[in-house]
């Protein structure tokens, strides 16, 4: 059996949920969320800290959850409104999906299940 070396016990880490928004290619812009606050399996709703203005059309989705992620999700801004104020402004958006693929509507449900404490 191996000798442990490491001076700090490690401690597992709990991940909050991230979603991040692109533009589809070429172009190259992202908002990272602060927290998941809502979760369907059509549509997504979270905060983020800055700015009030979305680009028009279909966005790239991306959600990390643990170790689960899926990436590459048609979505577009269906809300944004302020959600608290403070030093940073938070604001609140909500994303309707477009259509998932079999393997994303998977890993969305499997996300819905994490975020319900299944």
């Amino acid at each position: 059996m191996k000798k442990e070396h490491r001076q700090h016990e490690r401690i597992p880490a709990q991940m909050e949920p991230v979603v991040m928004v692109t533009e589809p290619p070429p172009s190259f812009w992202v908002v990272i969320s602060n927290s998941i606050l809502d979760i369907s399996e059509g549509g997504i709703g979270f905060t983020y800290s800055g700015w009030e203005e979305w680009p028009d059309g279909t966005l790239n989705l991306s959600i990390v959850v643990d170790e689960m992620s899926v990436d590459g999700i048609p979505a577009k801004v269906v809300s944004d409104a302020p959600f608290e104020k403070g030093v940073v402004s938070t604001r609140r958006c909500g994303m309707e999906f477009g259509d998932l693929t079999e393997t994303q509507r998977d890993i969305v449900r499997k996300i819905i299940e994490w975020h319900r404490g299944e």
